[in-house]
């Protein structure tokens, strides 16, 4: 009986595939290929006493079995570990490719979708304020509308949310998102500022709320570092009005006046006279009462408040102006979109100070042509000699400003000359 021996086939060659990736075919060494690949695969690590495994059904050999369902390829066409390689790592950059894909498009989505938000702006004006109306409404819509809905503005007037000397503080603290506040109204508080205040600086309201916001930005940061500084404007050049005739200096001296502001409070007591804090909802009722004898406000806020049928008699002299500013709680503005930002800053401009101011300047100047032709009215504008002693009455204001700030360490000289140097730019300057 013959013995026949069975013939175990040859293994077959397998061809380096023409398909092969670089980083597959810089792998010479099959050990080195393998090492490198169960460092970053360990699901592939072969124990050598491990017992060959079942065969598998994938066109390639992969353990462990199988890898088209481990990483849901079909792998048509692989006939190598080459290949099979390469098809494993087109497949987990694949993977990792959606993943970035996702992550991004979700990114987008968001950034494109502001989340919406409601803001709080507070101010102390009653809400028929002609500044009301045509200034912080039309300022709240517009960012609403630039932000295409995704910001809402609530105006909170008449005092609401606090007092007005708390305007400030309510921005910085976060009781408002946005505040009007009127830095004169804090003695000592913002000197910097309050420069605008000194008699005799601005003829015009709206040129001089350009040049005061150009000016004031450099020295925002500075001045009220725990708010984030929107913009600033000035009203019409306010002036005397009395229930007696004042054409002179001495027609002050022992009147106890009305005053908004702590430089306006220096200026009466320069001119000889009684500073008395009174707001301007009840100077009708003082003036009425005997408790004062004149007020410091511009034209058409002496109708607004009902004074114009006590006090006749009118100084017409720039004697000086209210400075104001829109602030903002800095926290807020950092929770913002990048999209919501850019909306606020594009209406925290100069441009924006100047939009805000012009109702409330036409207004002033609508109410001083009145009272220049109303009957039983008196306008006295002095002139020569007699405007220079108004002009050197008010001269030690000037120093005292600059007082306080060279005890802060402050250069005054230079800020007030910038200041000036604005004001004439825009034709603005007395």
């Amino acid at each position: 009986m013959a013995l026949v021996t069975a013939r175990m086939p040859s293994p077959r060659k397998v061809s380096p595939s023409p398909r092969r990736s670089d980083f597959t075919s810089s792998l010479n060494d099959l050990s080195a290929k393998r090492s490198l690949r169960e460092r970053l695969f360990p699901a592939f690590r072969r124990p050598s006493d491990r017992a060959p495994a079942a065969p598998c059904q994938c066109v390639f050999p992969c353990r462990p079995p199988c890898a088209r369902l481990r990483f849901g390829f079909r792998g048509e066409g692989v006939t190598n570990n080459a290949d099979r390689w390469g098809v494993c790592q087109l497949m987990i950059l694949r993977i990792v490719g959606r993943a970035i894909a996702a992550t991004l498009m979700s990114l987008g989505a968001a950034a494109a979708q502001d989340g919406p938000a409601e803001l709080k702006f507070a101010h102390w004006l009653p809400a028929d304020h002609v500044l009301h109306k045509t200034g912080f409404e039309a300022w709240a819509r517009s960012v609403e509308a630039a932000s295409d809905g995704s910001l809402k503005i609530v105006i909170h007037a008449a005092q609401e949310l606090g007092r007005t000397a708390d305007h400030y503080d309510m921005a910085r603290d976060g009781v408002a998102d946005f505040a009007f506040i009127n830095p004169g109204h804090v003695p000592g508080r913002f000197p910097i500022f309050t420069a605008i205040e000194l008699p005799f600086s601005v003829t015009d309201p709206l040129k001089g709320t350009a040049a005061l916001d150009r000016w004031y930005r450099k020295y925002a940061t500075q001045e009220m570092p725990d708010v984030r500084f929107c913009l600033a404007h000035v009203h019409d050049p306010g002036t005397l009005h009395a229930r007696v005739p004042v054409a002179t200096p001495g027609d002050v001296e022992g009147a106890r006046v009305r005053t908004v502001s702590d430089s306006t409070h220096a200026l009466v007591k320069a001119l000889g006279g009684v500073p008395v804090r009174v707001p301007a909802a009840e100077a009708h009722k003082a003036i009425r009462k005997g408790a004062i004898d004149a007020v410091l406000m511009p034209w058409s806020t002496l109708s607004i408040w009902g004074v114009d049928k006590l006090a006749t008699y009118h100084l017409d002299l720039p004697l000086y102006v209210g400075g104001y500013a829109i602030v903002m709680n800095a926290a807020t503005y950092a929770r913002l979109s990048p999209a919501q930002r850019k909306v606020v800053d594009a209406h925290c401009t100069t441009d924006w100070a100047v939009k805000v101011a012009t109702g409330w300047a036409q207004d002033e100047r609508r109410g001083h042509e009145a009272m220049l032709k109303a009957p039983g009215h008196t306008v006295h504008r002095p002139t020569g000699g007699d405007l220079k002693a108004w002009r050197d009455l008010t001269q030690p204001l000037v120093e005292r400003w600059n007082d306080t700030l060279r005890r802060r360490g402050v250069e005054s000289d230079s800020l007030r000359h910038g200041l000036r140097r604005e004001l004439q730019s825009a034709n603005a300057a007395y």
